[in-house]
């Protein structure tokens, strides 16, 4: 546009300096020709203000659409970096709850173990036997014994959880003196079982 302004005016130019030696009708056909000239530069000063104004109006238009992009990156970013600090507590949260879960699972399966402990732990019963058969139960159950006795047979009756135990068997005389005690550990192949211990008298201890 610029470009067709600079050889318009050119021309014009040129055509004043044409019409000083001129004869009359070739001058009304210049000045004629100037004029059509003079109306094609005011139409091309025309366009040409449009053309800037419309540029002026695009420049603006690309000013605010990069503040604008300027603006929605800014806020892209900073959500962006919401969203990585929330998935990462998100993340922690997700860990505490499974170490807790874990926690608790094991709490309760300890809990439920003590408690079987505690139910199924119990001496049923008890017996003070002269003589067992062979199978291990006792053939009488004394409550009174002479020391003429050589010995006796303690039986017990157990439930029982089916794990190892301890069990000790203590012995004391009319005045609670502890006289013996024997130890023992086992673990039963079934919830019910029976324990036998085996006690020599001593005439001169006992």
């Amino acid at each position: 546009m610029e470009k067709r302004r600079t050889i318009l005016l050119a021309l014009l130019a040129l055509c004043c300096l044409v019409l000083t030696g001129c004869k009359d009708p070739e001058k009304e056909k210049a000045l004629e020709k100037l004029a059509e000239i003079k109306f094609e530069l005011s139409d091309v000063e025309d366009t040409l203000a449009e053309t800037n104004k419309q540029r002026d109006t695009l420049k603006q238009e690309i000013e605010s659409l990069s503040a604008s992009l300027k603006n929605t990156k800014e806020n892209l970013s900073e959500t962006t970096q919401l969203y990585n600090t929330l998935k990462d507590k998100l993340a922690k949260l997700e860990e505490e709850n499974g170490s807790l879960k874990t926690t608790i699972e094991d709490l309760k399966i300890n809990l439920k173990s003590k408690l079987e402990d505690e139910v199924k732990c119990e001496l049923s019963g008890i017996v003070f036997a002269s003589e067992i058969d062979r199978e291990g139960l006792p053939l009488d159950d004394f409550r009174v014994f002479f020391l003429e006795k050589k010995h006796f047979w303690i039986f017990s009756k157990w439930i029982l959880t089916v794990k190892e135990h301890n069990v000790t068997v203590k012995l004391y005389d009319s005045e609670g003196k502890l006289l013996r005690e024997i130890p023992r550990v086992f673990t039963p192949e079934t919830t019910t079982c029976n324990t036998r211990h085996f006690y020599t008298i001593n005439k001169y201890l006992d």
